[in-house]
């Protein structure tokens, strides 16, 4: 199923740019992620997009992702970045005009143009290029207890192209974020740590 049976559905977003990339960020609920990510079986270019620009999933990660999100309460995730391609997304800006109470605030034209919301026609395919794990962590999750489905979640959209040139963009973005991702250090985690009970106690 891809994106609720071809409903139009509204997405409030930020828009930006970095290099030649505009993206745009955007929140899903737990439920929205399960139904609108789909897994590399579910999108039709998925014998290349196995071999070119996802990981693996290793059951164990996804299962320690879900236990995590149903086990700890004050669960929390930084962004999954995401592409998308085919269907028809729209860009709405909102335009920002003067505020009454504090006609001496001027807002910068970077400022003016960065809010709107994102329309997916529902034919989209939605693939994770950074946070593949963490999709399949928050579906396990949710299919385990229903009462996560409206958690919230942060989104970054960039566009694919299907071209060789759109796919070698795609493959170069997610060189780069998995390239400079670094994980944390052992010592790190000792340090920060407030559920290893080794690490608090090494601490003290």
């Amino acid at each position: 199923m891809i994106s609720g049976e071809n409903t139009p559905t509204l997405f409030p977003c930020l828009r930006a740019r970095m290099g030649d990339w505009w993206y745009y960020i955007t929140t899903m609920t737990f439920g929205q992620v399960d139904s609108w990510i789909l897994r590399v079986h579910e999108i039709h270019e998925r014998r290349e997009l196995k071999t070119w620009i996802q990981r693996d999933l290793r059951p164990e990660r996804l299962e320690r992702i879900a236990d995590y999100l149903i086990s700890q309460k004050q669960h929390f995730f930084n962004s999954i970045v995401v592409g998308i391609y085919g269907g028809e997304p729209d860009w709405y800006p909102i335009t920002i005009g003067k505020n009454p109470t504090m006609p001496s605030l001027q807002l910068e034209d970077r400022a003016k143009h960065t809010f709107g919301f994102l329309c997916l026609s529902g034919s989209e395919e939605i693939f994770a290029v950074d946070g593949q794990h963490r999709v399949a962590g928050i579906k396990k999750a949710i299919s385990n207890r229903s009462s996560l489905i409206k958690d919230q979640q942060c989104v970054i959209f960039v566009a694919h192209r299907r071209t060789e040139k759109g796919r070698t963009r795609t493959r170069r973005l997610f060189s780069t974020l998995n390239k400079y991702a670094k994980p944390v250090s052992p010592g790190e985690l000792v340090a920060l740590s407030e559920d290893d009970t080794f690490a608090i106690v090494t601490r003290k």
